[in-house]
């Protein structure tokens, strides 16, 4: 809830802004309308990111009648964010990572190997891509495990455990950062990729066996849902309470009926927590057919009305939902903090 004058004032600046992000180009005037606000109003927050480069000038559309009104658009280079994904490869580590504009679009793709990601090999990147790009402004980091305010707490990649990734990226670099599981970003790509949008979206990836555990994001009227331990999502640790340990669902991944009984068993665990509009079910070769499965099997104990719409991903977009969270995440956290407190992605 909004308690002051400059929460205000900050949250129409918000609001034009995601305005203006989604056009080529726009009057005054134009954003006036669209967002509600007066013509005073908006006026005077456009012209200070005018000043500020936040938005540059361009020519008018010479098609108007009279003298055409002043036309703007959004500076895509008013800043830019580094997302990175960090992996086990087996003998190996892998840094994907990248770099995108204030739009949203790619500047740059990469990726580095190191025999075991630390944190000097995450700093090595970032100041290599710092130096040559002084635009970056946000790093953000995802992690195959948990992490908590930015300090690793525990994942597959043992050398960061117990390292505060997020605050010394800050302090070694001056801008912000974030670390958090790798589903929290593939489900905010995915939130934002997919149309028609929900307000509501679970996305839950089963890898397939000897490659980790069952995992999701959740994203509930609009908003990220991470708990107060950031520990949401995890789960994993649903089957091991009930006696169904890490041996057993992995072997389930290789027998495909079985692997059906188990994903529809998520699905209804799921959607008891938390009762979601859509479930997008990716990993594992998951195909429509398995779908299909799934809801007859959860048609057996829950009333049609209550299984949410389940949805797959047959060309396995999960890399794309990866570096699209990545940076969206980092791009909502620069450009809309009382939006995102208020939960508006």
């Amino acid at each position: 809830m909004i308690q002051n004058t400059p929460e205000v004032k900050q949250l129409n600046r918000e609001n034009i802004r995601a305005d203006i992000q989604k056009r080529n180009s726009f009057t005054k005037a134009e954003v006036a309308r669209s967002t509600g606000l007066s013509v005073a109003t908006s006026g005077y927050i456009l012209n200070e990111m005018l000043d500020n480069n936040e938005i540059l000038e361009v020519a008018p559309d010479e098609r108007s009648v009279g003298r055409p009104a002043k036309r703007y658009e959004y500076n895509k280079d008013f800043f830019h964010v580094i997302g990175m994904s960090l992996w086990e490869r087996g003998d190996h580590g892998e840094i994907v990572y990248v770099i995108a504009d204030a739009l949203g679009n790619t500047v740059k793709q990469d990726k580095a190997e190191c025999s075991a990601i630390n944190y000097e090999d995450i700093a090595r990147i970032v100041e290599q891509e710092t130096c040559a790009d002084p635009l970056i402004r946000n790093i953000t980091v995802g992690i195959p495990g948990i992490a908590q305010n930015g300090i690793v707490e525990s994942c597959d990649i043992k050398s960061l455990v117990g390292v505060d990734v997020a605050g010394q990226l800050r302090i070694q670099f001056r801008i912000a950062a974030e670390v958090k599981n790798k589903m929290y970003f593939i489900v905010i790509g995915a939130h934002d990729a997919i149309k028609p949008k929900s307000r509501d979206l679970v996305a839950v990836y089963f890898p397939s066996a000897g490659n980790g555990f069952v995992g999701s994001g959740m994203i509930i009227n609009g908003k990220v849902v991470e708990g107060h331990s950031q520990f949401a999502g995890q789960l994993e640790y649903i089957g091991t309470a009930y006696g169904f340990g890490r041996v057993e669902q992995e072997k389930v991944l290789n027998d495909r009926s079985a692997f059906c009984r188990y994903v529809a068993q998520t699905v209804m665990s799921v959607s008891a927590m938390v009762d979601p509009e859509v479930i997008l079910l990716m990993g594992n070769n998951m195909m429509s057919a398995d779908v299909n499965e799934v809801h007859d099997y959860c048609r057996q104990f829950m009333g049609e009305h209550h299984i949410p719409r389940l949805m797959t991903d047959p060309d396995n977009h999960i890399d794309y939902y990866y570096a699209r969270g990545l940076v969206r995440s980092a791009i909502v956290h620069l450009c809309f903090s009382v939006r995102l407190r208020d939960g508006v992605l």
